[in-house]
């Protein structure tokens, strides 16, 4: 079978060939019409024209797609040629001849182009010795006709090996660009794959950092908070100055707990690790306190019962005092003195019962404020459990401040039993406070910074995210230039 480019010379030379005997019609017919050719002659060679169209479309068609067939169509140009310029009446038509060889170049075939001299040499042969037209040359004028057409067929030739080795090059240098090619597309897939895992990655890793930002934030938020209440108590143990004096022999036992409890602290502060464990004591003091209302409230309804109880006994020494009033009444002279102390014991009666009314509605009061007291516990108990949840996702960050944490809060536990003996070491304690009050502050700073970092790197993550993008859209545009070679003839069909 014919390579493509085969296939694409044979059409090439056969709509060259067909284009030249068509474009005999209008030229005789303005040859004809200016008297240079006789009506005769116009439509002999019209006519065989027509003979030789047909004739060379059959020949193409027949052999165009075969592995001969090139030869087959040059030789027909050459047959074709020595029918129609038999029928021109033109002494130098044999010229045409040239035109003929050099159309054998459309293959860059070095046999094709061997047997296209040939039939050049041939074919001049015929039209010098056969056409009536042509008319008789010097021995001299033969050998010039010969060695131009000889010429003409090494020039052919040359050209054909030159443009031949061109289009080898041109293979070759294709196929390199192809490699080349298939390695882009290649490295693009795998560039495009790393690309879409870099980008899931950037916005699993935004995701986190908007949340580790916010879990700062509320953070922050509690360490102020906590500063604040620091500084109140720090206030509070400075108006008590008055007794420093006093206890200063008993401080030595507490500063040196005070400087122990100092570097627990500044290590737990620096590392935010006493969070989790203050959300924890909170919880718990929550609970206590959730506890305590309870049993208050409890507390209240007994003492409302007793109460209770209280105001029915009143009720019940009123009448007994207003039926002895009665009898002494009945007595005369004899109870008057019975129904003064009757009188008075109801007085104290109505008393006991407006004492008891009046602390019902204390105890009321009680009750309502401690359900408030209560609901409050709850919410506060629900915002730490929050706060607990947020702060879970960090918790191989805060692993080491939930261990000094629970070193604070055991030291804590210990300063609780040891209460009643620290109150005389406020002077100790308001030191600590004022130390603790500056951690916290150094605290709020640090975290506040660590806020600001996470934001920096999550619009880092966010630009890593663009570019990501970019260089997918570039990759894409890449692989959409590799695909055109898809549009190239294959090196195979060239060759």
């Amino acid at each position: 079978m014919p390579t493509k480019f085969e296939r694409h010379s044979s059409t090439l030379i056969f709509y060259t060939l067909e284009s030249l005997l068509i474009s005999l019609y209008p030229i005789f017919a303005i040859l004809w019409l200016t008297g240079l050719v006789s009506l005769a002659s116009t439509l002999t060679v019209l006519g065989i024209n027509v003979l030789l169209i047909g004739g060379y479309y059959a020949l193409y068609r027949g052999t165009a797609g075969r592995e001969w067939g090139k030869y087959a169509l040059v030789l027909g140009c050459f047959v074709v040629g020595n029918i129609l310029f038999l029928f021109i009446p033109s002494g130098v038509i044999w010229v045409a001849m040239f035109i003929y060889v050099t159309l054998s170049l459309v293959y860059l075939s070095k046999p094709v182009v061997v047997l296209a001299a040939i039939a050049g040499v041939l074919s001049l042969t015929i039209q010098l010795l056969l056409n009536p037209y042509v008319p008789a040359y010097s021995a001299f004028d033969y050998a010039v006709i010969y060695i131009v057409m000889i010429m003409v067929g090494a020039c052919s030739y040359a050209v054909c090996v030159i443009g031949r080795n061109m289009l080898d090059e041109s293979v070759r240098q294709k196929n390199v660009i192809e490699e080349l090619l298939g390695k882009v597309e290649s490295s693009s897939i795998e560039l495009k794959t790393f690309g879409e895992a870099v980008a899931s990655g950037a916005g699993e890793t935004s995701r986190l950092a908007e949340e580790a930002a916010g879990s700062f934030s509320e953070i922050s938020k509690g360490i102020e908070i906590q500063a604040e209440n620091i500084q109140e108590i720090n206030e509070a143990m400075i108006q008590s100055g008055d007794n420093i004096e006093r206890i200063r022999r008993e401080t030595g036992e507490m500063n040196a707990l005070s400087l122990s409890t100092t570097r627990l602290t500044e290590a737990g502060s620096l590392k935010a690790a006493e969070l989790r464990g203050d959300m924890s004591h909170m919880r718990g003091s929550m609970s206590e306190t959730a506890a305590q209302v309870g049993l208050l409230n409890r507390y209240a309804e007994e003492a409302q019962a007793i109460l209770t109880a209280i105001t029915e006994i009143a009720n019940q020494t009123n009448l007994l005092s207003l039926n002895a009033s009665i009898e002494a009444a009945r007595a005369g002279e004899q109870g008057r003195g019975f129904a003064v102390v009757a009188g008075e014991i109801r007085s104290l009666s109505g008393n006991v019962q407006t004492s008891a009314a009046d602390i019902a509605g204390l105890l009321e009061q009680i009750r309502s404020q401690t359900g408030v007291v209560a609901d409050s516990v709850r919410l506060n108990e629900s915002t730490i459990e929050g706060l607990e949840s947020r702060t879970f996702e960090t918790g191989e960050l805060f692993g080491r401040i939930t261990q000094d944490a629970a070193n604070v809060l055991a030291k804590s536990a210990e300063i609780s039993e040891n209460i009643d003996s620290l109150r005389q070491f406020n002077g100790g304690i308001a030191g600590q406070v004022s130390d603790f009050s500056a951690i916290s502050q150094q605290t709020s700073a640090s975290v506040e910074l660590a806020a600001s970092g996470v934001y920096r790197q999550r619009d880092s993550v966010r630009q890593i995210a663009d570019s990501v993008t970019q260089l997918d859209g570039m990759i894409e545009a890449l692989r959409g230039l590799t695909l055109l070679q898809g549009d190239e003839p294959d090196s195979e069909k060239i060759s």
